[in-house]
């Protein structure tokens, strides 16, 4: 049986059933009932024990009880539309519940919800502060990277005219120690180079120098050393087709009677040490004399290549002068390859060498100095 007790609605929550109120009607239904049907119960008794109070003929009787009963049907309608209003406040009550059960349940979705959105919240503003954080890292590593650059770009500058330094050194030392102007003039070209890379407006004098130092190395006319130190390995290979005299000169100073020339009179007095030649008037010379002789020839053609490979032209002139009179003194000046070398000697007696421009090196000086003060 369903649960029609009465509760007020204040003491229940919104949409909730009052159960007690319907208790409250079903008992109220059942009082009115009694006090309609009682009285139409004892009202014949009563008419019986009293027959006085009941005049003849009874048609009113009658009509009061067709009255009562149709009083009675209507209580019964009035009972039946009760109980289905009970009914549908049941339903209502359920339905209400059901409601309530599921606006509970939204309403802890809800505060979960803002749980969650308090906790997204939170995390929003953590993310926004390691945000802020990484911006602050990023900038300190810009500026990092930055300062960074700036190092590797002084760091390279100065590597650039560190190398262009030792360039300018080594070409001042083969222009001025072995006579290599083409070789000072390369390095001279790849120390420009570098400086012009360097770009510093700090060492326009130094470009300056350094455009004049190569200009000068530029218009210096540079004798084909390679071609005649060629030309005298080709001689130097032909001295044992030197036909020899068969005497020498009567009193003609002989090449181990000159003045001292080096390692090179070390050498052939090293060589000559078993057959020294001296000159002898109308004598025939020995076959170990005439060796001698060749190996001392071979000898000055040699240091005149070495005096050559190294650019010395001072050297170069003293071997071609003891060469010279070895010709004149000991080999047929008629003999076509004695004339050949002659004319070599001659040649190589000819070059004009320039001198080093006495300029060289100042370049190098300021450069030095501005690495000095950087």
């Amino acid at each position: 049986m369903t649960d029609r007790s009465y509760r007020s609605p204040e003491s229940e929550p919104a949409m909730s059933v009052p159960h007690s109120g319907l208790a409250a009607a079903s008992m109220y239904r059942r009082c009115l009932l009694l006090l309609v049907v009682l009285p139409l119960a004892l009202l014949p008794a009563l008419v019986g024990a009293v027959p006085w109070l009941v005049p003849e003929p009874l048609t009113a009787g009658e009509s009061v009880s067709d009255e009562v009963r149709a009083q009675g049907e209507q209580v019964d309608g009035i009972a039946e539309s009760l109980d289905t209003a009970t009914d549908r406040l049941e339903s209502i009550a359920s339905d209400q519940a059901d409601l309530t059960a599921r606006v509970n349940t939204v309403a802890e979705g809800i505060e979960r919800a803002n749980q969650q959105d308090a906790e997204m919240q939170q995390r929003l503003v953590d993310l926004s502060n390691a945000l802020d954080q990484l911006q602050a890292q990023m900038q300190a590593l810009r500026q990092g990277e930055g300062e960074q650059r700036e190092i590797d770009r002084e760091v390279e500058r100065r590597l650039l005219l560190m190398e262009a330094a030792s360039l300018l050194s080594y070409g001042k030392a083969r222009a001025t120690v072995g006579g290599d102007v083409e070789g000072a003039r390369e390095a001279y070209r790849q120390a420009d180079g570098l400086v012009r890379r360097a770009d510093d407006p700090s060492l326009s004098q130094v470009r300056r120098l350094l455009a004049e130092e190569l200009d000068a190395l530029e218009n210096l006319e540079v004798p084909d050393w390679l071609g005649l130190q060629g030309r005298l390995e080709r001689q130097g290979a032909r001295v044992d087709e030197w036909p020899i005299v068969s005497t020498g000169p009567a009193e003609t100073p002989t090449d181990a009677q000159a003045e001292p020339d080096g390692w090179i009179e070390a050498t052939r007095d090293a060589l000559g040490g078993l057959v020294r030649v001296s000159p002898r008037a109308g004598a025939e010379l020995s076959e170990p004399e005439v060796q001698t002789l060749r190996e001392m020839a071979r000898l000055r053609w040699l240091a005149a290549e070495l005096a050559i490979a190294r650019r010395d032209s001072a050297e170069l002139d003293h071997h071609l002068r003891s060469l010279d009179r070895m010709l004149s003194q000991w080999f047929d000046p008629e003999a076509d390859s004695v004339q050949a070398a002659a004319r070599l000697i001659d040649d190589l007696h000819a070059i004009d060498v320039s001198p080093i421009p006495a300029n060289l090196g100042q370049a190098l000086s300021a450069l030095q100095q501005a690495l000095d003060s950087a």
